[in-house]
């Protein structure tokens, strides 16, 4: 039964995630004796971490340790040393993406503020941080409540904002533009640069060609011009 459960991988959660999910399995089996849940918790750290463990455990052997011994030992290997004042920095320079939804912006609020021990003030600083987040109407809506508006209560009207608003933003395909066609006549023609000498007004040069007299003689060159009018 206990291969039911998937292996504690750091990389996807949390240790104290984890250990919450392998609580709520023992309740399910009904499980409550402390041996049990010990093999349990060894077969469900995998390999690896199972080295780390002998290691953390030694001189003694894991066999040696009681349940709650192990799960302090797993704690202080998994779960990272927290500095609040980093955690609230990154919870207070949190910023609603455009495109976020509601509920991903509240998950995400309260995710970030963990680790941040905000103590009694944890549900004031949480919806604080919610609704300032928004602006427009949706803003003014959680104006008109006051001080009794509650966190669920914000995250309720922020849904129902969405959803009257997603109608609106999708837009309506733009008309189709018909162009007509240009006449033949008013085509602008390429530009073709004219030689200067076939150029209106220009008078031509006249053209010389050699014209040998004799083949068998050196080649004398005489000059007949082509353009010379008839009488």
């Amino acid at each position: 039964m206990a291969s039911s459960i998937p292996n504690f991988d750091e990389k996807l959660e949390s240790w104290d995630s984890y250990k919450e999910r392998l609580e709520h399995y023992f309740i399910a089996l009904d499980i409550e004796d402390q041996n049990k849940k010990k093999s349990i918790l060894i077969n469900c750290v995998g390999p690896g971490n199972y080295e780390r463990i002998r290691n953390l455990c030694f001189p003694s052997s894991v066999n040696d340790k009681e349940y709650e011994e192990l799960l302090k030992i797993f704690g202080n290997l998994f779960t990272p040393s927290i500095v609040i004042f980093k955690e609230r920095k990154e919870f207070y320079n949190a910023r609603k993406y455009k495109t976020e939804k509601a509920t991903a912006w509240h998950e995400r609020v309260c995710r970030l503020a963990i680790n941040c021990k905000f103590g009694t003030r944890t549900e004031e600083t949480l919806l604080d941080k919610f609704v300032t987040a928004f602006d427009g109407v949706v803003f003014e809506r959680f104006c008109e409540e006051g001080s009794d508006l509650a966190l669920s209560k914000a995250l309720e009207i922020a849904q129902r904002y969405e959803t009257i608003e997603a109608p609106r933003s999708v837009q309506k395909p733009e008309p189709k533009k018909y162009h007509q066609k240009n006449d033949n006549n008013h085509q602008k023609q390429p530009n073709q640069k004219q030689h200067p000498d076939n150029q209106p007004g220009h008078s031509q040069k006249p053209k010389k060609i050699f014209v040998p007299r004799n083949v068998n003689k050196p080649t004398t060159k005489v000059e007949v011009n082509l353009n010379v009018k008839k009488n």
